[in-house]
């Protein structure tokens, strides 16, 4: 069925190449490949599972020891983000020559539809309801702004509790800078006395045995439209340890598999955009252009993580 709305695939294409390399939501809930159909399905098998170990032995004569796996079919349906944009037709005349208004109102719009879902992202993935118990506080003594603790041995704690090792770190960009200068990390790190150096996301994850360390660089205004401008960061106060499986995120979450994976994003089609005339703009009339995507995010199995609160000092 038709658009009410006209695709424009020139500027369909603008608005899904926009990327803004501070952004990490598509890396911490990976999305699907495209979905046909709004509605989607995902099956949630316990992981334990997977770690309950039946009697295997078998007699001359018995029958072979029958296991049953159970699992969950879960519905779910993509929710539907977009922005309009009112472009005066006076505005388009007047512009500098080669200048395509729509195309840079389309860029603008496609990078606010990827704020908001950064922010939705960080506080699924920073909230410590998420994840089922696997969540604790972060004593001051351990935190990676102090000096004396060992943020080495804390993590390699923590990263053995899960049920499945994670393999991803998220945080944001204050707790990075405190975690990778914090003198135990140098130490281990460059061998010399700690007092001084950094370390990369490389180097710590080899320190922790895992794939990657993200780091959420992205901010966001607090403030509501036309008070004073309060920015601040879209990822902070925590740390997450997340065991992913990519093929999973893009296959298995949402048809049957039996890979496991913490979250992913399904997707329903693609990013689109564009722009139709509209002659209650103005005296003159103009153009409306509309970005817009149809996503969900999902945690599918929460046991496959785990929250550190306050992994630094609250502000």
């Amino acid at each position: 069925m038709p658009s009410p709305f006209p695709i424009d695939p020139q500027l369909t294409a603008i608005a899904v190449i926009v990327r803004n390399q501070a952004m990490i939501a598509d890396q911490v809930l990976p999305r699907t490949s495209p979905l046909a159909k709004t509605q989607f399905a995902y099956q949630y098998y316990p992981p334990a599972q997977q770690f309950t170990v039946p009697d295997t032995k078998v007699g001359r004569r018995s029958q072979v020891n029958q296991v049953e796996f159970n699992g969950e079919r879960l519905q779910a349906e993509t929710e539907d983000y977009g922005l309009d944009h009112p472009l005066p037709q006076t505005d388009i005349d007047n512009a500098p020559n080669n200048t395509s208004l729509e195309a840079l109102t389309t860029e603008m719009l496609a990078g606010l539809i990827l704020l908001d879902r950064e922010i939705r992202v960080s506080r699924t993935v920073f909230d410590p309801a998420t994840y089922k118990g696997n969540a604790e506080n972060v004593a001051a003594t351990d935190r990676f702004d102090n000096p004396n603790s060992d943020p080495l041995e804390f993590l390699l704690d923590v990263l053995d509790r899960p049920i499945m090792r994670p393999n991803v770190a998220v945080l944001g960009q204050s707790e990075w800078r405190a975690l990778r200068t914090h003198p135990v990390i140098a130490k281990a790190v460059h061998g010399n006395a700690g007092d001084k150096g950094a370390a990369t996301r490389e180097q710590v994850a080899e320190l922790l045995e895992i794939d990657q360390i993200l780091v959420g660089r992205a901010r966001v205004n607090l403030s509501k439209p036309g008070q004073q401008a309060k920015i601040a960061p879209a990822w902070s106060g925590g740390m997450s340890l997340l065991y992913q499986d990519t093929a999973a995120a893009k296959v298995a979450g949402v048809v049957d598999g039996a890979n496991v994976t913490f979250g992913f994003t399904a997707e329903y089609g693609t990013r689109i955009a564009g722009a139709q005339f509209d002659d209650r703009i103005g005296l003159r009339g103009g153009r409306r252009v509309r970005v817009g995507e149809s996503v969900k995010e999902i945690v599918c199995a929460p046991e496959l993580g785990f929250f550190l609160k306050d992994v630094i000092t609250p502000a």
